[in-house]
């Protein structure tokens, strides 16, 4: 019995472990001929054979959707992968690329910058692979490339594919034709889905002459019809094609001038400062790091500015559509940036109100950035612009590298010791927004979910980690997954808040890739209401009471939810904007607030003591 159980365990076991092995294989042999069948199929129809000998494919024709019909060009480069894609919106142009390292984009104005967090260079890898056909060089055994076939939708195979370096892509096949009828992407905030249709051969090689890609979260659609088709197989393309464009030059200062200085205001915890459009103004902007160029609709027609098209602008996951207009001189300080396009934004009341103050006008972002080293110092509440193109010191304090996933920075940031990718956007007036899908993924959605609620919404206290910096007790905002209004993000961790970037003198700087951080001893961890009392700014004046916070002192103050707050403390409605009356309701210095209420017409007073409810 020994001698049996000592071959057991000796030879046994090796006889077992290969048997095992053997079934692994068959296995993995099984499920590659299944992965196969599909991926052979799909290599004929698209003709494969013919993409042996190509350099360079580049495809011309017309686009519509945003009500800026136009043309488009698109250059591929089949060995390396890198692309061009440029678009012709009428007076307007734009383009995005991928020199084969670095993905880019540039915008109407003819600034751009790298697209360069991983994630994005993700994206652009499996975008260039499905530029030129990747599949025609995948096969079922290939190492690096990941492929699996998934169950039929629709009558349709679909297969997942993540290539090497990419991102994952989902592909629906005909399976009559084998041919591409779509395929998935999931981006940072939203879902593209490109429809393929009109499959044509040309040259040796089977195109699609139609794509509709379809931004699933942002409501846009977009046509691509292909008018015209030229293959090199003989000279291929310089690698200066596919590079970033230089930085346009449409600034203008003063001669011997090399910035210039500007006040600025916090107003409801957002940066505004004063610009001139075409010689008239001043008109007071939002500076919004994570915004673009944006003129309201009001002050459009006070400038004389028609917009044109019907793109979509997001915004709090709020879809509006908006038009574009190009504007001759924008000024700010001593500076002015020429022929600039400016998006025309219907933005509503709320967004714009200060109470007795002129309304926001519009908004600064991405554009400025690409132009300006950028330098906010909350100390003397002064703005410094330093064009890029002129040389200039590097700032002094701590250097932090930028990242994009689109157009807003980012850098390396902590929350609750978590590290992750924190947008850095001094138009977000409130909280630090927490993103769901991070925080799930983090394991922090019971830290996160213990404060405050106020809807589906919670307010807690978190330490938060930028660079060497930690801010111990920061306003952080969180919504569970699956609330509409959840952050949709799926790449970013956070979005600062202004009052954290308000801690620092900061300086921007896109051509060094850069944002360099001093401690101005400026912060304030920001606080919520002590009342419970959140209202709503209406057009005449009044704040609407929309809900009543739970366990708060409303609760037993005899306010109800509907009345409409006349006055705060002795001052008007009409004399105070939203921010206003949130920062009275949150201030800490106060004891008890007096409310006078309008209800059925009778007009009625309330003495709230107010407490502290998120410590």
């Amino acid at each position: 019995m020994g001698v049996l159980m000592d071959d057991f365990d000796g030879r046994g076991k090796l006889a077992i472990s290969v048997v095992l092995l053997a079934i692994a294989f068959l296995n993995f042999t099984s499920t590659a001929a299944v992965a196969a069948r599909p991926l052979v199929a799909l290599q004929k129809a698209t003709s494969c054979d013919g993409w042996s000998a190509v350099k360079t494919l580049r495809t011309v024709g017309r686009h519509e959707g945003n009500g800026l019909d136009g043309e488009f060009q698109e250059f591929i480069e089949a060995a390396s992968g890198r692309f061009l894609f440029r678009e012709h919106d009428g007076p307007y142009t734009s383009a995005v690329g991928y020199d084969g390292g670095m993905p880019w984009s540039q915008d109407f104005t003819g600034g751009s910058h790298a697209v360069n967090a991983s994630s994005a260079r993700a994206l652009a890898r499996t975008r260039s692979w499905l530029s030129r056909f990747g599949w025609c060089r995948v096969d079922s055994h290939a190492s690096g490339e990941r492929l699996e076939v998934l169950s039929p939708v629709n009558g349709r195979d679909v297969l997942r594919v993540i290539p090497l370096g990419g991102a994952p892509v989902r592909l629906e096949l005909d399976r009559t034709t084998h041919l591409p009828v779509r395929s998935l992407l999931q981006l940072d905030e939203s879902r593209e889905i490109t429809e393929f249709g009109d499959w044509r051969d040309v040259d040796g090689l089977t195109l699609p002459f139609q794509r509709r890609i379809v931004n699933v979260e942002d409501n846009e659609t977009l046509t691509y019809t292909t008018t015209h088709v030229e293959v090199d197989r003989v000279n291929g393309a310089s690698p200066s094609r596919f590079a970033q464009p230089p930085l346009p030059a449409d600034v203008r200062l003063p001669p011997g001038v090399t910035e210039t200085r500007v006040p600025y205001i916090l107003d409801g915890d957002k940066p505004i400062v004063n610009v001139t459009i075409d010689g008239q103004g001043p008109f007071p902007f939002v500076l919004d790091t994570g915004g673009h160029f944006i003129v309201t609709a009001a002050t459009a027609r006070r400038v004389g500015l028609r917009g044109a098209g019907s793109a979509s602008s997001v915004n709090q996951n709020m879809v509006t559509k908006v038009g574009f207009a190009r504007i001759q001189r924008l000024g700010i300080g001593k500076a002015f940036v020429v022929h600039q396009v400016a998006e025309i934004n219907p933005y509503g009341f709320a967004k714009l109100e200060r109470g007795p103050r002129p309304p926001k006008a519009g908004w600064l972002g991405l554009e400025l950035l690409e132009r300006f080293a950028l330098t906010l110092d909350p100390v003397s509440r002064t703005l410094t612009l330093r064009p890029l193109s002129i040389p200039r010191p590097a700032p002094s304090g701590v250097m932090l590298p930028l990242r994009f996933t689109e157009d807003a920075p980012l850098v390396d940031c902590t929350i609750f010791g978590a590290a992750g990718e924190c947008m850095l956007d001094t138009g977000n007036a409130g909280p630090t927004i927490v993103a769901a899908t991070w925080a799930l993924h983090h394991s922090l959605v019971r830290k996160l979910a213990r404060g405050v609620a106020i809807g589906e919404t919670r307010l807690e206290r978190a330490p938060v980690g930028v660079g060497p910096f930690l801010r111990k007790h920061e306003l952080a905002e969180f919504t569970a997954a699956g609330s509409p209004d959840a952050e949709r993000t799926t790449a970013t961790a956070a979005t600062f808040s202004e009052r954290l970037i308000d801690g620092f003198i900061t300086t921007f700087d896109y051509a060094r890739g850069v944002v360099v951080l001093r401690d101005a001893g400026t912060y304030r961890a920001g606080g919520i209401t002590r009342t419970g009392v959140l209202g709503q700014k209406r057009r005449d004046g009044t704040f609407l009471v929309r809900s009543l916070l739970a366990a708060s002192p409303a609760i037993t103050s005899g306010i109800r939810r509907g009345d409409v707050v006349l006055a705060l403390d002795g001052h008007p409605a009409r004399r105070l904007s939203g921010a206003d009356y949130a920062d009275a309701n949150a201030d800490v210095r106060v004891q008890s607030h007096t409310f006078v209420v309008r209800r059925n017409r009778t007009a009625l007073t309330f003495r709230i003591k107010s407490r502290t409810l998120l410590p």
